[in-house]
Formats: structure tokens, C-alpha cells, sequence
């Protein structure tokens, strides 16, 4: 099966197949480089499918903290805007401990920390909630994506000092991301920056029969895809579109194309 990404630049994907689901899952990714204030498409990024772990301890419990997770979720029903390589603990600009934190994307806070005696992250700003908080007793042997995978794949920290007032999933269109810090008497700007989401479609061609030749793959309806995960790592940004198609209606074993395309 192949993936068309548009010519635009930044742009990667992959489809994502599980049965128990009963869905494929669609995810395409673009890079952006940031610069003067302003993020513009850059060398494309693989899909991360593996998670990168630190050991450390923070809420008072010793667990592995994540520094980068799998961009593999098969979907998401919130949005998450995280903020990688700058724990908590990191002095501001004059050299005082940050008393709080602030990022906004189009002019609503997304995520909001206030140091508590126990909340940390020593890994990132605004990283990621532990698995085992996001979905108490969590075994991936056991674990219903029917029932729980709402709650598994929303990755963004929220325990011991950090909040998300905005869950929504993110605009298409362009908005202004800026993330700050503060302690007594100080504010600091970590980044601020435009950026512009596209709008996506997946366009699916399945083989129903005949020979096996893209004249004979039929082009079904165009699928949405959705920004839902928005990743700030130095002066690298990378966005996540997402979208499922129904096993039911697109068998993976005739799925041949996608095409996903820049919508008008």
C-alpha cells in the first residue's frame, strides 16, 4: 500500500492496522522550522513509534519519565500541545526557580503549570502524563481500545501542578504559539512563533477486483484528517493529523492508495 503525502514540504505518514479496533488509522506528520518568528516547513521527520524514557522520580514516586513518546495513538479525542527539552527545574533568565508556565496556541492557554511541593517534571516543560495515571491498573495485554483508548492516547501531563484548561483538538489555519515562564518579578519568553495547519484529506483507493493496476483501484470519499498533537522541541515544531477508515467499509487487504492532499 502506498501513501501520497502533498508536495508542499515537511510531510511524512503512515497507516496504522489494528483489528480489534476495527479501523485503520491514518497519521501524517509535518516538520516546521522556527526562525524570526515564524514556523515554516522543514526537512520531513519520521513518525516516532517508539517511546524514549529517562529514569527519574517525580510526584514523589520513582517511575521512568518520558522524554519522547510514540506518535502511533490510532486516534485522539483531545488535543495535546507539548513542550520537550526544558524540565521544570531550569533556572529563568534571572537565575531564580520558575514559579509558573504558560502555553498558548491562537490566544487560549493549552497547558498551565504551578509549582507544588511535590510537581516536577525534570525531563520537559510540558511533557507527558504517565501511562499508569492516564489509565489506572494500565496493561497493554489486556488493555480495550473500545473502552479506554480515549483516556491512553491523551498523552499531555496533567497531575501534581500541571493543567490543561483547552483539550479541544487544534485549529486549522494559522495561530500564534508562545510559551512563558514566570517567577517573582520575572517573565520569560521561551518561544513565540506563527504557525499555519492545513486542512487534510486522505482520498482512499481500494482494488475490487478485476487486475491488480492502479486503473482498476476505486476512489472512495475523502477522509478529514485532524491536527491533534502539536510537539515544540528547540527551534523544531512537528504537527500531527489524524483519521480513521472503518475495516468495514475499507478491507486493509484491498486498501492500495492513499493520497492525502492539502484541502481547499
Amino acid at each position: 500500500m502506498e501513501i501520497r503525502v502533498p508536495q508542499t514540504g515537511g510531510w511524512t505518514a503512515l497507516h496504522l492496522m489494528n483489528a480489534a479496533w476495527g479501523h485503520i488509522g491514518v497519521i501524517a506528520k509535518r516538520a516546521y522550522a522556527v526562525a524570526n518568528g515564524a514556523a515554516t516547513p522543514a526537512a520531513p521527520q519520521e513518525i516516532i513509534v517508539t517511546d524514549t524514557v529517562d529514569p527519574a522520580a517525580t510526584d514523589g514516586e520513582d517511575f521512568p519519565v518520558i522524554r519522547r513518546e510514540a506518535e502511533t495513538a490510532l486516534f485522539k479525542a483531545q488535543g495535546d500541545v507539548l513542550f520537550l527539552g526544558r524540565g521544570t527545574e531550569a533556572a529563568d533568565s534571572s537565575g531564580a526557580q520558575i514559579t509558573s508556565a504558560s502555553l498558548r496556541v491562537a490566544g487560549a492557554q493549552r497547558r498551565r503549570y504551578t509549582r507544588q511541593p511535590d510537581a516536577a517534571d525534570p525531563v520537559n516543560l510540558f511533557g507527558y502524563e504517565p501511562r499508569t495515571k492516564r489509565v489506572p491498573g494500565y496493561d497493554p495485554d489486556t488493555f480495550s481500545f473500545a473502552a479506554s483508548g480515549a483516556a491512553l492516547f491523551r498523552s499531555a501531563r496533567r497531575s501534581a501542578g500541571f493543567s490543561v484548561p483547552v483539550s479541544t483538538l487544534l485549529p486549522t489555519g494559522s495561530a500564534q504559539v508562545e510559551v512563558t515562564t514566570q517567577s517573582a518579578g520575572t517573565t520569560d519568553t521561551l518561544t513565540a512563533f506563527e504557525i499555519t495547519m492545513p486542512p487534510l484529506t486522505a482520498t482512499p483507493f481500494v482494488w475490487e477486483g478485476g487486475t491488480n493496476t492502479p486503473s482498476n483501484w476505486c476512489k472512495r470519499a475523502p477522509l478529514q484528517l485532524v491536527p491533534d498533537t502539536m510537539t515544540i522541541e528547540g527551534d523544531l515544531v512537528s504537527v500531527l493529523w489524524r483519521g480513521k477508515l472503518a475495516l468495514s467499509a475499507v478491507p486493509a487487504a484491498d486498501l492500495r492508495r492513499l493520497k492525502i492532499e492539502e484541502a481547499a
